[in-house]
């Protein structure tokens, strides 16, 4: 580690975390805050509708008798931890909530799936919202950064184990802990990470349970600090601790400390426009500007060839996909779907997409390889060249180097309350019923916490 052995640097985490949320918030952090708010909503609600079957099975068993916290996209209401659990699996479920390329890691999951339920039974004003989620996301993304990309390499799911502290983190803004108590829930976060990667691996669901267990965790860590828990002294240094315990010496706690940041980490944070992977998307990308430029027919097409980093392929080169979750997962699978419909949404990964001959005998012409130069730009870029060869002999090839929704490639205000309202009508929520999401966001008052699960939490249309 690039810090001497004897300092804490779980408190040095803490003091740098301070300093900055301590600042305040600017229109600009404001800004990016009101961003991450509206898009978890409409993810989270697309992934409520996507799994409703099993997430309601799943809610019977976790509380038959039921509860007072709602969840979001369900009428029905359960206990705190059940719901932040359910809330931060329905956030992941569509592949459609955001992250942090450098990082490797998706925060708002975890950190707004702990702080909606939590503001249900311990409710706090609109500006503790704001705080809040600022804080959450910076904890999660340094840390993720301190450990990438050994943490994948080593098989670990950044978003299980970053996501536990951020929410963690988040919880305790939201609730005003004292600094004793935040420097407790981050020992108790600590303790209490999980996730592996081989929960995306062949016909596994279980990527959002990733997401789910860390805001529930955190949200439970949070709380053992706020009941009287003490941790150890230094959590995430020493040999116990827990970044030696995920990646050795390869930690950078340069990055933790944030020392060479301009910004805040939610700056950093990429939105997804297509319901895959994020991996999948500079191909996606590719193919879709192919399609808008060629008029090509699926029998046209001899051969795809998806030439790209070498990071983003184990687990995204399969060509036979098992269900949405394994499409969604799917390079081959994105990219055909691209070709096929000029799009890549919610409906092209359905059941009903799947079923479709032409798109299954596409993506069994679709090759992935890795790229030497694109590996060694990574994370500085993820890009990926789509090369589709027809059987007439010709060869129509498209390079993206970032894909839409990075940072340096921003969605705007506009696109991400559209993205918001097209997830949010197909779950059943009215034109109206939008527009007062959207002000809520703008300007959450104290009665906030009572004002969306109203609109969030009612029966699909």
């Amino acid at each position: 580690m690039a810090e001497s052995s004897h300092q804490n640097i779980s408190q040095a985490f803490v003091d740098s975390l301070d300093a900055l949320t301590g600042a305040g918030l600017t229109p600009s952090d404001r800004e990016a805050v009101r961003h991450s708010l509206v898009d978890f909503i409409g993810v989270t609600l697309a992934g409520a509708a996507q799994q409703r079957e099993s997430a309601l099975q799943l809610l019977q068993q976790l509380s038959p008798d039921g509860g007072s916290v709602p969840v979001i996209g369900f009428s029905e209401k359960t206990h705190l931890t059940a719901a932040a659990l359910l809330t931060g699996m329905n956030a992941h479920t569509a592949e459609l909530d955001d992250g942090e390329r450098f990082a490797m890691v998706h925060p708002g999951a975890p950190v707004l799936g702990a702080l909606l339920p939590l503001a249900s039974v311990h409710p706090f004003d609109g500006e503790a919202l704001y705080r809040a989620v600022f804080a959450g996301y910076e904890a999660t993304i340094r840390l993720a950064r301190s450990l990438q990309p050994t943490l994948k390499h080593r098989g670990y799911h950044a978003t299980g184990i970053c996501g536990t502290i951020g929410a963690a983190w988040a919880v305790a803004t939201a609730l005003g802990l004292n600094l004793n108590e935040r420097r407790n829930a981050l020992a108790a976060a600590a303790a209490s990470t999980s996730g592996t990667l081989k929960a995306i691996r062949n016909h596994s669901t279980l990527k959002p349970y990733n997401a789910g267990l860390a805001a529930m965790n955190g949200l439970t860590a949070a709380l053992m600090a706020k009941a009287g828990h003490i941790g150890p002294d230094d959590p995430l240094g020493g040999k116990e601790g827990l970044l030696f315990q995920l990646v050795g010496e390869e930690a950078e706690t340069e990055e933790l400390l944030a020392k060479a940041q301009p910004l805040p980490a939610i700056h950093a944070v990429y939105r997804k426009p297509y319901a895959a992977c994020r991996h999948c998307h500079p191909a996606i990308e590719a193919a879709l500007e192919i399609r808008a430029s060629q008029a090509l027919s699926p029998d046209s097409i001899e051969q795809v060839e998806v030439h790209t980093y070498a990071l983003g392929i184990p687990g995204h080169d399969h060509r036979t996909v098992s269900g949405s979750h394994s499409a969604k997962m799917s390079t081959p699978y994105s990219v055909a779907a691209a070709l096929l419909w000029g799009k890549a949404g919610q409906h092209e990964f359905s059941e009903e997409a799947l079923e479709n001959t032409e798109v299954q005998q596409l993506a069994h012409r679709t090759s992935v390889l890795a790229n030497d130069e694109m590996s060694k730009a990574v994370p500085r870029e993820r890009a990926a060249e789509v090369r589709v060869k027809t059987r007439g002999g010709e060869q129509h090839n498209m390079l993206i180097r970032l894909p839409l929704g990075e940072p340096e490639r921003p969605l705007s205000s506009e696109a991400i309350e559209a993205k918001f309202r097209e997830l949010a009508t197909w779950w059943g929520m009215s034109e109206a019923g939008c527009n007062e999401v959207l002000e809520i966001t703008r300007h959450p008052g104290a009665g906030w916490h009572k004002q969306l699960p109203l609109l969030l939490c009612a029966p699909k249309a």
